[in-house]
């Protein structure tokens, strides 16, 4: 919710600043960066409160602890307590990975959270990770007067969206004036004179980029390394707890839904992933299960991105022939730059996998 506040008020200025595309004329688009921060803090407090109540008058004991687990039925509480419980849900979330370079550490960098509280915005950025956050908030920075520099370490940005959603993506950025280097790999951060510096490897050559400060959007990584799950028989895979589609563990009595055991990091999703459990946990029969066909991605930048189904290397293995292909469509959108889309089928022209739209409103728009 904060990002998408923030965004909104980025793109409100990018669009009057076009005025003259609607025969409009806006002299001058100046910010207010106090005032934005403002307004993102009362919107987020009222959601905030609005959630703490309901959970505090939810009909259940709500405690404020740091838990893990002390046996499989048991747990130990930060507090000095100790419940037990026949069956548990985990929704522990994700948190931010670790940077790559232990020099980074050093250096000292700002995190996804960290970037919309900052109290003034620096001259100057890099930005690390070519993912949905790092697009949005490498955006939102350049369109506030930022001067960015994206590095991505695959060779297109939106790795697993289809190089053609993301060439769009990639071609616009560049039009707003951000520089992107995609392709790279990490060699070295750095304090400098001027600021802070990360060299790389690219097309061959090492670059060097410098800038006030460093965004790490490298992604996350499940929150659970102090849950002790092995103490409760819980198998996790890089961190990450391994459920079946009924959101079960390895431990029969226990389930879990979110971040902390994906596969998808979207939140619509979570809140699936946790009605499925509780769910099961109550009514062994009929079993509720997860679909992921019909999963729904949006990514915020502008143009936006949905993706709707299984489409690209992710229709490859997940259709139920196992191959599909991606067909591109183009209709005229009402700001003046063409929306893509893409249709996956199975392979022979059968029934549509999903479908893939970039554009303005993409993550809205409907046909």
């Amino acid at each position: 919710m904060p990002t998408k506040t923030l965004l909104q008020a980025a793109e409100v200025r990018h669009l009057a600043r076009r005025a003259a595309t609607w025969g409009l004329r806006i002299p001058e688009v100046e910010f207010d960066w106090d005032a934005i921060q403002r307004r993102k803090d009362e919107l987020v407090r009222g959601w905030a409160d609005h959630r703490r109540r309901q959970l505090e008058r939810g009909g259940f004991a709500f405690l404020r602890a740091h838990a893990r687990f002390v046996g499989p039925h048991r747990l130990a509480l930060s507090s000095g307590q100790t419940l037990t419980a026949r069956q548990f849900v985990i929704a522990t979330g994700s948190v931010v990975a670790p940077p790559p370079l232990p020099s980074l550490a050093e250096v000292g960098y700002l995190t996804s959270d960290l970037a919309l509280e900052l109290p003034s915005l620096p001259r100057s950025l890099i930005v690390l990770g070519g993912g949905p956050v790092a697009l949005e908030l490498a955006q939102f920075f350049a369109r506030l007067d930022v001067g960015v520099t994206l590095i991505q370490r695959s060779d297109h940005v939106l790795r697993g969206m289809g190089g053609d959603v993301a060439e769009v993506v990639e071609t616009v950025l560049r039009r707003e004036g951000m520089r992107l280097f995609t392709g790279t790999r990490l060699r070295e951060a750095a304090r400098v004179v001027d600021g802070k510096a990360v060299s790389f490897e690219h097309r061959g050559r090492v670059e060097t980029v410098v800038a006030e400060d460093i965004l790490l959007a490298l992604g996350r990584r499940p929150n659970t390394a102090a849950l002790a799950l092995e103490q409760a028989g819980v198998v996790t895979e890089s961190g990450r707890i391994l459920a079946n589609l009924q959101q079960q563990t390895s431990a029969p009595h226990i389930y879990a839904a979110g971040d902390c055991c994906g596969p998808h990091d979207i939140v619509h999703l979570a809140v699936q992933q946790g009605e499925v459990a509780g769910h099961n946990l109550r009514h062994a029969t009929p079993p509720r299960s997860m679909d992921y066909r019909l999963l729904v991605r949006v990514v915020f930048t502008d143009p936006q991105v949905a993706v709707a189904g299984l489409t690209g290397k992710r229709g490859a293995g997940g259709g139920p022939r196992g191959a599909g292909r991606l067909v591109s469509l183009l209709r005229p959108r009402q700001v003046g730059d063409p929306g893509r889309h893409g249709r996956l089928r199975e392979a022979g022209g059968g029934r549509p996998h999903g479908r893939a739209s970039r554009g303005q409103r993409g993550g809205t728009g409907r046909r």
